[in-house]
């Protein structure tokens, strides 16, 4: 299943986004979060898409995230120390890794 978040993902709204993919996460185990709509970022933001990428994984659903995104989401990401790992070689889809190593 592919979801798309809010524009602004940051503190302000991370209970609402937090909410809507626990729902999609109890009941898909196939999910893909498309990235390419997600205009702000914050660490609260961060932290609740590492959070449902464990949970998922976890609960041994595929999880992953699509984009393209914004150049500023990205510098968001890989400015915080984490980057993005493509699941597979030509695949669109990815991980959002610590890039110090796994989490």
């Amino acid at each position: 299943m592919n979801i798309e978040l809010m524009k602004n993902l940051t503190i302000e709204n991370a209970e609402k986004a937090a909410s809507e993919l626990l729902k999609v996460l109890k009941s898909k185990t196939d999910v893909t979060v498309d990235l390419s709509s997600v205009e702000r970022l914050d660490l609260s933001g961060i932290q609740l898409l590492i959070s449902a990428q464990n949970t998922g994984e976890k609960q041994k659903h595929s999880f992953n995230y699509a984009g393209p995104m914004r150049k500023t989401i990205f510098d968001k990401l890989s400015n915080n120390g984490f980057s993005l790992v493509p699941i597979e070689e030509d695949s669109d889809l990815f991980k959002i890794r610590r890039s110090s190593g796994e989490f």
